[in-house]
Order: C-alpha cells, then structure tokens, then sequence
C-alpha cells in the first residue's frame, strides 16, 4: 500500500474511533507530473463543522438533514464553535476540541431515544448555550463567590458567571473544575441544574450539590 493510502486510511481509521463521523477527509492532490510526487498530507475534519449534509451518515445526521429546524441549530452551533475558537490561544487547547467530539457522540446517542427529535434539539440547544457561556460570547454578571463553611470549620467557595444564553446558564467553578448548568424550574430562588451539579439560590444565600457533596453557602461581599 502506498504512503498516500495508508494516510487516508489511518485518518478514516481515527474519525470512526472518535464518533463514527461523516465529515469526509481532504482528498489527496494529484502531484504535478514535472515534479518529484509527493504524499498527500490528510487532516481531520474540524468538530466544529456543520454536517456535510451531501454526505450524511447515521440516522442522527439524516434526521438534522432533513429537518430545517435542527439543520439551522447545527449551522448555529458551527458559527459559535468558531467564534469560540479564534478566542483560544493558537493551537486551541486539545480539551477545546475534545469536548466537541464528545459532545457529538452524546448528539449520536440520541439514536437510542424514544424520541429522537427531542433529545437532538435538546442536545443542540444546551450545547450552544454551554459554549456561549464558558467562552463570555453573551453577557454575563459575575463572577460572585459564595463561601461554603465545611464540617472541620474550615471554608470552601463556590464561583458562579452568570450568562444571559438560551435557556439561562451558570458557569459554576470550584477548585480547578468548572460546569455549565442551566435554568430550572423554581418554586422560589434561582435554580440551576447540570451534570453532576446542582446551584439553588435566593438572597445571597446558596445550596449546591456538587458530585454528590451537599454544600450550604452565602455570597462574599465585594471588597470595597
């Protein structure tokens, strides 16, 4: 096998590892007959891409294809992706992308809903949301730090950016971990949920749940 096969192959080989995408490779380049052939050089496909819709694969993508809705939440989604990238230092940072692929696997995995148009719509929507959020594309308040006393008297704190996204979402840090949740319905307060986390909050006073620990805290006043 030539130097040119053996690279597309390893490209096809790398895409279906990552999420079975359709997005094709750039085809190699004839080499010019008076020079030297050189192997073509084949590189992935941005995650961020909208779905080549001409070669769409899988019945996730044939569903956003044919449906105008979720068709404009896609080519949404890849305009966001790429304002969030040209505000990463150069190369974006490999969790960038990272996170955009597996975002695109969970999409796929909509495939086993019982309503697949649901959960991809969701999926669209709270993944431009969680963009805009994490990357200030749309204004914010914050960040507010709320301290959370521990059992052992000492403290913890909580950091919240709140975004004005569709629907409305915290960025919530704590440690060198950060989480996007989104607006829920409240009896009272503002409430919040995402994965693995929980932000409940009213009068400056707080109650969050992250990874399963229970924390009650107040807002820090802002230093004069």
């Amino acid at each position: 096998m030539n130097s040119t096969l053996h690279a597309l192959g390893v490209v096809a080989l790398t895409c279906a590892a990552l999420t079975g995408c359709s997005r094709k490779a750039d085809k190699a380049v004839p080499s010019d007959s008076t020079t030297m052939a050189r192997p073509a050089v084949a590189t992935m496909p941005s995650p961020g891409a909208a779905i080549d819709c001409g070669a769409a694969s899988g019945d996730i993508e044939k569903l956003v294809c044919g449906d105008p809705q979720l068709t404009a939440l896609d080519q949404k989604l890849s305009a966001i992706y790429k304002e969030a990238e040209a505000r990463q230092v150069s190369p974006a940072p490999a969790s960038f992308t990272a996170g955009q692929w597996s975002w695109i696997t969970k999409r796929d995995d909509c495939g086993k809903s019982t309503n697949q148009r649901a959960c991809v719509d969701s999926a669209y929507t709270l993944r431009i949301a969680e963009i805009q959020a994490m990357n200030l594309l749309v204004q914010t308040r914050g960040p507010i730090t709320y301290t959370c006393p521990m059992p052992d008297g000492s403290h913890d704190e909580v950091t919240a950016m709140f975004a004005q996204t569709d629907p409305p979402s915290v960025v919530l840090e704590r440690g060198d971990r950060s989480i996007v949740a989104y607006r829920a319905r409240s009896g009272s307060g503002a409430k919040y949920e995402g994965a693995n986390v929980a932000f409940w909050e009213k009068g400056g006073a707080a109650q969050v749940t992250w990874f399963g620990t229970a924390l009650k805290c107040h807002e820090q006043a802002a230093s004069s």
